[in-house]
């Protein structure tokens, strides 16, 4: 079953980036955000062979659909490691498809 579960924020709100993480901080634990809108469009993400890269993009994924209605958030995962790592994340209404090197004719679209 798709999962359906989100909240639409007002604008000023969802302003403040997508939820990340927690992190300890002067008051407690405080929440890690991104602001791909904000500092966007473009985002690099480095790092070595299981460091997490993919994680990340999970994360930042679900954070982004969590606050966004699938009106105002279409995702389409790229992925040319096969594909497993967003295979999941297709069930979110949010999802309008999937790339990968798999579908070599697809790929060279896109």
């Amino acid at each position: 079953p798709a999962l359906v579960a989100w909240r639409e924020l007002p604008s000023e709100t969802a302003a403040r980036g997508v939820p990340i993480g927690l992190c300890a901080g002067p008051e407690g634990l405080e929440t890690v955000t991104v602001d791909p809108e904000g500092d966007g469009p473009h985002l690099l993400i480095g790092g070595t062979t299981g460091s997490g890269k993919s994680e990340f993009l999970r994360t930042l994924a679900l954070g982004w659909a969590a606050d966004r209605s699938p009106a105002q958030l279409q995702l389409l995962f790229v992925d040319f490691k096969g594909g497993a790592t967003f295979t999941d994340l297709l069930r979110l209404p949010h999802a309008v498809g999937l790339v990968t090197d798999l579908d070599p004719l697809a790929a060279e679209r896109t």
